[in-house]
C-alpha cells in the first residue's frame, strides 16, 4: 500500500510540472499522459488529433490540464469502459474533446464541482469556450475551443 501511495504521489508531482510541453509540445505529452492513465484505470482512451499546430506554452498548458481533470473525472466518476480524446487544429481555433460511454448525469441538477470549475476556469484564462454535455446512462462529453489568434 505505501508503494502505492508514493507511485501515485510521484504521478501527481510529474502532473504538476510539465516540463515534457516544453520539450516535446501537446501532442507527444498528452499521447504518454493518456498512455499512463489507460495503464492505471483499465479505461481504453481512443486518442486522435487532426492538423497540427505551435501554440503559447500557457495555452497547451491549459489544454494538458483540462484534458487531465476531464480524465480524472472519467475515472472518478463515469464507470466508462472507453473514451475518446479528439484534438482538432484550424487556422482559426484549436479544441479539444473527451468523450465518455459512461453514466452520464444531469447537467442542470448536478452542482459545478471543483473539477469543472477550473476546466472552464481554464478555458476563460485562455480566451476559450468551455462546455459539458451529458446524458444519464449515455455518457459525458467535455469540450473546449480556443481561439489561435488571441494573444494570451
Amino acid at each position: 500500500m505505501v508503494y502505492d501511495v508514493l507511485q501515485e504521489l510521484v504521478f501527481l508531482i510529474q502532473e504538476m510540472y510539465p516540463l515534457a510541453l516544453q520539450e516535446k509540445g501537446l501532442v507527444t505529452t498528452l499521447r504518454e499522459y493518456i498512455f499512463e492513465w489507460e495503464n492505471r484505470s483499465d479505461i481504453t482512451v481512443d486518442f486522435k488529433v487532426d492538423g497540427s499546430m505551435k501554440l503559447p506554452l500557457e495555452v497547451e498548458q491549459a489544454i494538458y490540464r483540462i484534458v487531465q481533470e476531464s480524465l480524472a473525472n472519467v475515472a472518478r466518476h463515469s464507470q466508462a469502459s472507453k473514451v475518446e480524446v479528439r484534438l482538432h487544429y484550424s487556422i482559426e481555433a484549436v479544441s479539444v474533446a473527451i468523450a465518455d460511454n459512461g453514466q452520464g448525469f444531469e447537467v442542470e441538477q448536478k452542482p459545478i464541482g471543483l473539477g469543472l470549475r477550473s476546466m472552464r476556469e481554464r478555458a476563460e484564462m485562455i480566451h476559450g469556450t468551455f462546455q459539458v454535455n451529458s446524458i444519464p446512462g449515455k455518457g459525458t462529453e467535455v469540450s473546449i475551443v480556443v481561439p489561435t489568434n488571441h494573444k494570451i
